[in-house]
C-alpha cells in the first residue's frame, strides 16, 4: 500500500511469475470490493500487480495495472 498526500492510496500485489497475474488481480478486485461495502471505507485510487517475469505494463479490462519490476527504475 501507497498512501498519497491527498489520502488516496494504491494497492499493490507483488508476484513472481506472470501466470500469477489473474490471480494477484482478482485478490485486489476482491479488495478494493470488501472496502467498497463498509461505508467508512475508502477504496483504493489504484490497483496494481508488480511482476517479475512480464514484457510490458499495461491495464487489463478489468482496470488493474500490471507492471514488470523492471519498468520501476529511479
Amino acid at each position: 500500500m501507497t498512501e498519497l498526500a491527498d489520502g488516496q492510496w494504491c494497492a499493490f500485489e507483488i508476484k513472481l511469475g506472470a501466470n500469477q497475474i489473474d490471480t494477484a488481480a482478482e485478490n485486489l478486485l476482491k479488495i478494493k470490493r470488501q472496502i467498497e461495502e463498509d461505508p467508512r471505507g475508502k477504496p483504493p485510487a489504484v490497483l496494481c500487480v508488480l511482476c517479475g517475469m512480464s514484457n510490458a505494463a499495461y491495464r487489463r479490462a478489468d482496470g488493474v495495472f500490471v507492471v514488470p519490476i523492471t519498468a520501476l527504475k529511479p
